[in-house]
């Protein structure tokens, strides 16, 4: 597929103007208790991130068929890399066959939240069921965020990633961990993992573990930055999105 203009152009530029800035980022997601990595979420970085129109969502998922696999090859055999994806995206047949050509056991896929129709919901669920049959892990994000049910999702796939949203958390850091323990266990039950967003201190990580979440993604955990020649430095500030 010949990627759309400006789109393509906004691609060529990134490859060789590292002022652009990165092409993607990697934030990582972390093992509470011992810190190490166990997973990234790939984001658009400045330089190519899409607007909100699918034309331009197209390219990104054709751009990360080429992004994926080199950045596989930089990381341990055992790090899986997690790309977002909504109902809307999942729906969509020239994303959808993008997508079913980078993903693998290392690249899984995370359910955004985006509001659909009852009947848009049950299918998204039965395509990223067909992902999950083919061995691709499967992360549920937006948990607590106000919008649709993300326990809804959750039950629908039994991900291998439940991510409670920095928002939620963030609600009730100044209410101790015990108002988070109820749902950290909830979700622990599916045989999830269960991830929480937005940790920047290191009170927050042990709200975190206290709350009963064994990963912790936020600001507090440097990602990496990386343009489309591969050059990569350290991202203190962590996502955009």
């Amino acid at each position: 597929m010949t990627l759309d203009d400006p789109y393509a152009e906004c691609i060529a530029e990134a490859s060789t103007a590292p002022s652009a800035g990165p092409m993607y980022r990697l934030q990582p997601i972390v093992d509470l208790l011992d810190d190490h990595i166990v997973a990234y979420e790939l984001l658009a970085g400045k330089a190519v991130c899409p607007e909100w129109r699918m034309p331009e969502w197209r390219n990104w998922y054709a751009v990360l068929g080429r992004i994926i696999p080199k950045v596989l090859e930089t990381l341990s055999a055992s790090t899986v890399v997690y790309v977002n994806l909504d109902a809307d995206q999942v729906l969509d047949d020239v994303i959808r066959e993008h997508v079913w050509g980078f993903v693998s056991p290392r690249c899984g896929l995370e359910w955004t939240e985006r509001f659909c129709s009852p009947e848009q919901y049950h299918e998204a669920i039965r395509l990223f069921l067909d992902f999950k049959a083919s061995g691709v892990p499967l992360a549920v994000d937006d948990l607590g965020s106000v919008g649709m049910d993300g326990l809804a999702r959750v039950h629908a796939v039994n991900p291998d990633l439940c991510k409670i949203d920095w928002s939620f958390f963030r609600t009730h850091a100044d209410r101790g961990p015990e108002s988070l323990v109820g749902l950290c266990r909830h979700l622990s039950r599916t045989g999830a993992g269960v991830v929480i967003e937005g940790i920047e201190t290191d009170q927050d990580m042990r709200m975190a573990i206290a709350a009963g979440a064994r990963y912790g993604q936020g600001f507090h955990f440097p990602g990496l930055l990386r343009s489309h020649a591969g050059a990569t430095e350290c991202d203190p500030q962590g996502p955009e999105d």
